[in-house]
């Protein structure tokens, strides 16, 4: 199957900031943008998508990170709270 790669569409950075369960407050990632990089490309992906939540500025460090690597691309998304739930 040529022309078939591997993406993940939906990684978080620490730039994601944190979260609420209850009284408990906890980071949604404590992994740095570059780190997401290295490990995508340990793991063979062709594509990573960082969607922080509300938040671009990890995925645009990201993507200056992978400009060094011709093995894999970064796409800078953003995941945002709506009346009807979170959206990418």
């Amino acid at each position: 199957m040529d022309g078939i790669g591997k993406a993940d569409i939906h990684i978080h950075t620490y730039y994601s900031g944190y979260s609420n369960l209850g009284l408990l407050k906890f980071p949604e990632s404590v992994t740095t943008p570059e780190k997401q990089v290295d490990c995508a490309r340990k793991h063979g992906m062709d594509v990573i998508c960082i969607t922080d939540h509300n938040a671009v500025r990890g995925g645009f460090a990201a993507q200056r990170y992978a400009k060094r690597f011709d093995d894999i691309e970064v796409v800078v998304g953003d995941e945002i709270m709506t009346a009807d739930g979170e959206l990418i």
